[in-house]
């Protein structure tokens, strides 16, 4: 697994949460992110480009122990934006 390229990442106040949005410039299928977000409460990434195969989605993964965020899509190269609602 390698490491997703990131473009920015972006903070809102959200109340008592933080809302993030993470912009990646290249996303592979089983590219991971290490955020170090370990309390999401809810998190979706939606692809920013167009997507040649049928799959156009970017699927996501968080694993809370390590923060750690996998990707899941039909063909590599892809751009997106992960969002992440997190306590804190």
């Amino acid at each position: 697994m390698a490491a997703a390229t990131v473009s920015t990442i972006v903070r809102h106040s959200a109340g008592s949460n933080t809302l993030v949005r993470v912009s990646f410039s290249n996303i592979d299928d089983t590219n991971t992110w290490d955020s170090g977000i370990r309390d999401a409460v809810g998190y979706w990434c939606n692809g920013t480009d167009s997507a040649t195969q049928t799959k156009e989605a970017i699927d996501v993964q968080y694993t809370a122990s390590s923060g750690r965020f996998t990707f899941s899509c039909g063909e590599n190269t892809r751009t997106g934006d992960l969002v992440v609602l997190f306590k804190g």
